[in-house]
């Protein structure tokens, strides 16, 4: 349902709380599953940048910075291939389906004021397309271990190049299960761009 709030632990799915990521040193993702992330044009995997801990949750987040020149002059588009991983020596895990939750970060404001509605145009969104499942206006998808991965859009409106509006970023986690257990969510994947200023310079916002 996509009045389910993935990433909130006291949900529940299947008569069961939804179980957070676990939590591995920053060094280590080599015993969970994971969401990887591949340019679409070239296939290649995106490399991400940095890690963090998020203080007042404790849940562990991936940074990829993409590029964004800052002469651009309207709406543009980076588009990304998601795909669900497991480790080759994690057993068991047939049957395994999970869905993928794209959300803006900070998350919108709840209200229908005028300035809002601007506010929330303005801001860097993600989009799932051309996946065989899509739902929830896009920021969800759906499939099973081994699928091919997910088309993700990122769209860059004007104001992102604007530094002195920090709120812009998209994050994305995935939550799994096997039959009727209980949802474990990734750790996830933090989309934030970084300005393109000159030839070789770049300002990470």
């Amino acid at each position: 349902s996509c009045h389910v709030e993935l990433r909130d632990t006291t949900e529940v799915i299947m008569n069961s709380y939804i179980k957070p990521s676990p939590p591995l040193p920053i060094e280590d993702d080599s015993t969970s599953i994971f969401i990887q992330v591949l340019d679409l044009e070239t296939k290649r995997e995106v490399n991400v940048n940095t890690t963090i801990i998020d203080q007042d949750d404790g849940a562990l987040r991936r940074i990829i910075y993409f590029e964004i020149d800052s002469t651009i002059e309207r709406l543009t588009n980076i588009k990304y291939s998601l795909k669900l991983i497991a480790p080759s020596h994690l057993q068991g895990l047939q049957g395994l389906q999970y869905v993928m939750d794209a959300i803006t970060i900070p998350p919108d404001v709840q209200d229908t004021t005028e300035m809002t509605s601007v506010m929330a145009q303005q801001r860097i969104r993600g989009k799932f397309m051309r996946s065989p499942v899509v739902g929830c206006s896009g920021s969800r998808t759906y499939g099973r271990l081994g699928d091919e991965g997910h088309t993700f859009k990122l769209l860059i409106p004007l104001s992102a190049v604007v530094q002195a509006n920090p709120e812009r970023g998209v994050d994305v986690v995935a939550g799994w299960a096997r039959g009727k257990e209980a949802v474990t969510l990734t750790h996830s994947i933090v989309f934030l761009p970084s300005i393109k200023v000159g030839e070789g310079v770049k300002d990470e916002l």
